[in-house]
């Protein structure tokens, strides 16, 4: 698919309500953050 196409897919799709994660007041994580917990289980 183009970009274009993809990106209007994209936006025809509903909003779906995630978990956010505030770091240091200032960025939010979605999904990507990590700190040494999944170590420490693995």
């Amino acid at each position: 698919m183009s970009p274009r196409a993809i990106l209007k897919a994209t936006l025809d799709q509903p909003a779906i309500p995630i978990d956010t994660i505030l770091v240091n007041d200032e960025r939010y994580c979605v999904n990507v953050g990590c700190f040494g917990l999944d170590a420490l289980i693995a």
